[in-house]
């Protein structure tokens, strides 16, 4: 998968995602690291990355979209540190309630360009939840990349747009898929609420854009 992909299509991914929900350690790949202060700004030694990352939602009524759209946080989303050269994950850590996170990143004196990459899986510390395509591959963003090479704190949000265009003019419904994840979050949060206990079962959601159905019509569905 490169910087400019929004869907992580390689199915050894899935193998890692398992293993993220088995609590079997994608922690292992790098350490959650620095300080969120505040909810945009990220603090630590040696060479620190941070920011917010928020996704569009659309708003409805019971007459369907009424058009309205408001931003809304990523919340306890796995964020990874890849390497622009290979593809290859240095750090992972997840998204707070807020949307916000920060990391530590290794110093990286060869291929130093990296950039934070958003996925839509949960913190299995949290929930245990994952949101594919038919494919079973998780849906990704990459963020602006940076040198790691040079000690700093780097801020790096990430919006994750509603639409997301395709080779061919072809646009994609992308934020879709991260709207489904903080619905079945919402979900698990109301498990909480009403019995004290987090959901042990993994959740699985789907997301399919454009849905041709029989009568021709074009919608979507999970």
């Amino acid at each position: 998968m490169n910087q400019s992909s929004n869907i992580a299509t390689p199915r050894k991914r899935v193998a890692r995602w398992a293993a993220v929900l088995g609590l079997a350690g994608l922690m292992g790949c790098g350490s959650a690291g620095g300080t969120p202060t505040g909810d945009l700004i990220c603090q630590g030694a040696g060479v620190v990355v941070g920011g917010k990352v928020t996704f569009v939602k659309r708003l409805y009524s019971e007459q369907g979209l009424t058009g309205e759209q408001i931003i809304k946080p990523v919340r306890y989303g796995l964020v990874e540190i890849v390497r622009e050269v290979d593809g290859s994950v240095l750090a992972t850590t997840y998204t707070d309630r807020n949307g916000s996170y920060c990391i530590d990143v290794p110093q990286t004196k060869s291929f130093p360009t990296v950039y934070p990459r958003v996925a839509s899986l949960t913190d299995p510390d949290k929930f245990k939840i994952v949101v594919t395509s038919d494919n079973i591959d998780l849906y990704s963003r990459p963020g602006t990349a940076f040198d790691a090479s040079t000690p700093g704190s780097y801020k790096r949000d990430i919006p994750l747009p509603l639409f997301v265009r395709f080779s061919g003019g072809i646009d994609f419904a992308f934020s879709g898929a991260f709207n489904v994840m903080d619905v079945l979050t919402t979900g698990a949060e109301k498990a909480v609420e009403l019995t004290g206990q987090v959901p042990s079962e993994r959740l699985f959601g789907v997301w399919r854009p454009g849905t041709f159905f029989g009568s021709g019509t074009f919608g979507t569905y999970f």
